[in-house]
């Protein structure tokens, strides 16, 4: 029963190499006819054999082919956007549909224009391909091709409007798809802001929402508008650190193809009064709800918001379930405020999920609870192979981390950050995992600078790090080391 298991499943498998399996499965069949018992299991192994090469080739030739028809429109497309003159050219996202004909393959397209322009003298496949990112704006072409040579034959694309499409909102779905959002959107307001070379920096406030439709995801978000003037020159600029907010504040919408690996088009607009109105009296609300509940509760430290998860209205009362975090503000300073708790108290864990009530309309508090999260419980999605900009900011975190952390304690000495071993993310928090080694640099216990990169020398002592981070890089809520020795 086997065998002939094995014989069907040889036929099924050679659709790529018909005539050469058709004398393997002649020979075999008759050759079975005529063994005996003692070589049945040595020809049990070989048809399997037979099968596994049947398998390997006939992946390899769908590849090859995949690979050749997508070289083959890249090349139309090229070809097109000479003969029409386009001002970029134009690169494939992905194949949607494949009709065969007698002498030619039609395939329907999605692609989008790039920021290489046609003015460029050498421009071929692989350089669309790996050097030309994509921007705005999104086409859906036919491309039909000769064959079988899959020459050339005619090509036309036409916009796609993308506020036109189902965009279906993934906020509340896929928690670690909004965390390297949030790192994205930071990235991109920085690059356009730079690029303009006039204004000022815009901060990543907060996600309104993400949405997607195959290939494309929209996120929305607010931003305010820096104190700091954009820089006419390639300076670094830490926005988060160094910058403070004014009362101009923008909805942003950023578009992405495939991946958050590089904006396609960002547009800022800026929030009128009323809707900021509403949504800061809103929060403002929930931060003073949590203050009132640290004090009722007697906390050792002030509790504050970070987001808003969910919002339900009822009769007589609103129900907030949000996302807080402990802060370094202590329950025995005599004035907070809510202006103070955002401005001044910097997160620290552990991280909190709320549930605060208020009362309608004046928004006054009604009740509220907390329970803490398990960090170590919640699916960590790792994102260290898919958001190079992301790795990028954490190593220049890590290093400001550990320097800060040894600072602090005043004794011992400073570590070195060495390797970044992963970075992963669940919704507003990024876990990142580094090594790091102790060097020869005892910490001062003044308030002076130490050039750990460059003055000290690694020792034998190594670390395994672990660093939380809420929203961004802007201050670590939790570093700890495990010596390795």
């Amino acid at each position: 029963l086997k065998i002939q298991r094995l014989n069907i499943f040889i036929c099924i498998t050679v659709r790529f190499h018909t005539i050469i399996f058709i004398f393997i499965y002649i020979y075999i069949s008759f050759f079975m006819r005529t063994t005996t018992k003692r070589y049945e299991g040595k020809m049990y192994k070989f048809i399997v054999f037979i099968a596994l090469i049947a398998v390997q080739l006939t992946v390899s030739a769908v590849s090859k082919n995949t690979l050749d028809d997508e070289s083959a429109i890249q090349e139309a497309l090229i070809t097109l956007d000479k003969q029409s003159h386009a001002a970029y050219f134009t690169k494939l996202l992905q194949i949607i549909a494949k009709t065969e004909k007698a002498h030619q393959i039609v395939f329907k397209i999605n692609a989008t224009s790039t920021v290489c322009s046609s003015k460029d003298e050498v421009i071929d496949v692989p350089t669309v391909k790996s050097i030309c990112t994509e921007k705005m704006p999104l086409f859906e072409c036919t491309v039909a091709l000769q064959k079988p040579s899959l020459q050339y034959s005619a090509a036309s694309c036409s916009e796609v409007d993308i506020s036109s499409l189902p965009l279906k909102s993934v906020k509340s779905e896929n928690a670690a798809l909004v965390g390297s959002a949030m790192h994205s959107v930071e990235f991109a307001l920085y690059r356009v802001d730079s690029e303009r070379r006039s204004g000022f920096y815009k901060k990543f406030k907060d996600i309104i929402d993400v949405s997607q439709y195959g290939i494309v995801t929209v996120i929305e978000a607010k931003a305010v508008e820096t104190d700091c003037p954009v820089i006419d020159d390639n300076g670094i600029v830490d926005i988060q650190e160094d910058c403070k907010d004014t009362d101009v504040s923008y909805k942003c919408k950023f578009v992405y193809f495939n991946s958050y690996g590089y904006d396609a088009s960002v547009d800022c607009l800026k929030i009128t009064l009323d809707d900021l109105n509403h949504a800061d009296d809103e929060e403002s609300a929930i931060q003073e709800a949590l203050i009132t509940l640290d004090k009722q509760s007697h906390a050792a430290y002030f509790t504050k918001l970070l987001q808003i998860i969910a919002k339900t209205e009822k009769t007589d009362q609103i129900v907030f379930k949000i996302n807080a975090t402990s802060t370094v503000c202590s329950s025995k300073d005599e004035v907070i405020d809510v202006p103070t708790v955002k401005s001044i108290c910097t997160e620290k864990m552990p991280l909190l999920e709320c549930t605060v009530t208020l009362k309608k309309p004046s928004l006054q508090y009604s009740a509220a609870s907390c329970s803490e999260v398990d960090i170590s419980s919640l699916p960590l999605k790792s994102v260290k192979s898919e958001n190079a900009a992301l790795v990028g900011s954490a190593m220049h975190s890590v290093e400001f981390a550990l320097y800060r952390v040894d600072s602090e304690r005043r004794s011992g000495f400073y570590k070195k950050f060495k390797d970044l071993i992963d970075v992963s993310q669940y919704g507003i928090v990024t876990v990142i995992e580094a090594k790091a080694v102790e060097t020869d640099c005892a910490v001062i216990d003044d308030d002076g600078l130490v050039d750990v990169e460059e003055d000290c020398k690694d020792t034998g002592v190594s670390y395994k790090c672990k660093f939380v981070y809420f929203y961004s890089y802007g201050y670590d809520a939790s570093v700890d080391c495990v010596s390795l020795n």
